[in-house]
């Protein structure tokens, strides 16, 4: 299999612009599809209601505290993940902006997608991350001190780590392609490396981060086997 989820039917990629593979029991979109209209109410501040949204169509109106301009969303933005996520009380209020669905995601459902499918683990991260980057941008500019990011080196994954995953993933290309793409899901790489998932996940995004491997057409994919397979030699 590829490190994309097998199909049994079409599901929804709910950071994406496009239908991905999804398990035997995921929902189509418009099982989790819920439609507004303008001026209509969808995330009130203070509501702990775990369910991470995903702008399908339309646009959403987000307000932040009091004296902050809103921001708009469009389609493939999300929100609602600080009570989605960390289970706390949503710090803005969101409502539609014209004739407007969204896919709400509760979080069973963000809970299986994040540990099935590490491509939409990927994006969530990514998204996040670039979330976190813009209001680290603006608190930048209005000369609010903020705690410095840590080196990168400090959260370098240990060789002996870095080789067992690299190994893993070495072990489980298709042959016959260029790029060459790897069979399985992140648990099966953590299994076959004899890591934890999440250590497998973090060593995972650092071979990412050195672009020794990537994600094409949402598929984990050997960029540079040669230097992966230097990582993979690094002794114990």
């Amino acid at each position: 299999e590829a490190l994309a989820l097998k199909a049994t039917r079409t599901g929804v990629d709910p950071l994406g612009k496009h239908p991905c593979v999804a398990r035997p029991f995921a929902m189509k979109p418009e099982d989790i599809e819920q439609r507004y209209t303008k001026g209509q109410t969808i995330v009130e501040r203070g509501s702990r209601e775990r369910v991470l949204y995903v702008v399908r169509s339309g646009n959403v109106l987000v307000h932040v505290a009091e004296g902050q301009a809103p921001y708009l969303l469009g389609p493939g933005d999300m929100f609602g993940e600080a009570p989605a996520i960390l289970g706390r009380a949503s710090p803005v209020r969101a409502e539609a902006e014209g004739d407007t669905s969204v896919l709400a995601l509760d979080v069973s459902l963000l809970n299986v997608l994040v540990r099935e499918n590490a491509e939409f683990s990927f994006r969530l991260v990514q998204a996040l991350a670039e979330r976190v980057g813009a209001a680290r941008e603006e608190a930048s500019a209005e000369a609010v001190p903020l705690e410095p990011e840590p080196p990168r080196t400090a959260v370098r994954q240990d060789a002996f780590t870095l080789a067992a995953l690299a190994r893993a993933i070495l072990a489980r290309r298709i042959p016959g392609e260029v790029p060459t793409p790897v069979r399985g899901k992140l648990m099966d790489l953590a299994g076959a490396s004899h890591l934890p998932i999440r250590q497998a996940y973090l060593c995972l995004q650092e071979l990412l981060d050195r672009r020794l491997v990537g994600l094409v057409d949402d598929q984990l994919t050997v960029l540079e086997p040669d230097e992966l397979a230097s990582v993979a030699q690094k002794p114990a």
